[in-house]
Order: C-alpha cells, then structure tokens, then sequence
C-alpha cells in the first residue's frame, strides 16, 4: 500500500510516484497515523475532482500506539470517531480545493525560487486570505500540498514543496 503523506521528507518521496489509487492512504494532518485510506478517486485533474476515504482501525491505532504512546482501545475508539469528513474535492483548473475538515484553499501555482531554496515552491491561499502559507507543518502547507497534489497530480510537477 503506498501513502500519500503530509510529512515533508515522506511528501518529497512518496508524492512523486504517481496518481492516487484505493487503498492508497492519504493524510488528513502532520502526525503519524493521521492517514485515511482511499476507497475511491475520481475525475482527478479536472474541475470536478474528488477522492473519498475511510478512516481504518489500522491508522487509528498507529496514532495512538505511535504518536499518543497509548495502546489503549479507548484511544482508537475516540480517534476513529473524531470529526472529518470522508472526502476531498478540487477545481483543478481553477486551483480550488478542500482539506478533510472541510477548509477552502486555493493552490497558487509555482512560485519562482531556486531549487535549494527553504521558501515554499508553490503558493497556497486560504480561502478569503491575501497571504500564503508559509512552508511548515504548523500551517499545514505540507498535508495540504499532498492533498492538492492527489487531486491534481499534472498541477504539482515538482517533487520538493
């Protein structure tokens, strides 16, 4: 099973390899286990793209065994019944797309920076925001850039966000 990370150093390895397919997983946030499996996607690259999940007892447990350090059932049971929700859609030639909590953002394109550059290598807006995130976990940029990225594969060519 390949998985689509929102964690730079996997994003930057595991993202290059292709199209997101089922039973692929795909991360709703940074930490480890805070994955969701990919039961279908459809229509990807287009203005109507959309990739639906389920949230799996393996990735719970992994967040709680993993992250949490709690082995308990009460921890995986509280974490699959956390609220998010099941899909994510795109506007591919719009730019437009959602995360699993059903925030808007709209991907920015490539921005103009040297390869070895720590600046962000594309530009993602909130929705109803001017700025762009800024390239680290706290703004979510790396798990949204992989979401993108699933949708839209032919948008992200660059393998190093």
């Amino acid at each position: 099973m390949r998985r689509l990370s929102g964690l730079p150093c996997l994003a930057i390895m595991l993202l290059s390899v292709g199209t997101a397919r089922a039973e692929d997983t795909i991360n709703y946030a940074s930490r480890i286990g805070q994955e969701l499996t990919i039961i279908s996607a459809e229509g990807l690259d287009t203005s109507e793209a959309v990739i639906r999940t389920e949230h799996r007892r393996a990735s719970a447990k992994s967040y709680c065994n993993d992250y949490l350090n709690d082995n308990s059932k009460k921890c995986i049971e509280e974490e699959l019944k956390q609220p998010k929700l099941r899909e994510i859609t795109a506007d591919c030639e719009q730019g437009n797309f959602t995360d699993f909590f059903g925030n808007s953002y709209t991907f920015g394109g490539e921005n103009d920076v040297p390869e070895d550059s720590l600046e962000a290598k594309y530009s993602i807006y909130p929705e109803g925001q001017d700025e762009a995130l800024e390239p680290n976990e706290a703004s979510g940029y790396y798990t949204l850039m992989g979401l993108y990225k699933a949708l839209c594969p032919a948008s992200v060519t660059r393998t190093d966000y």
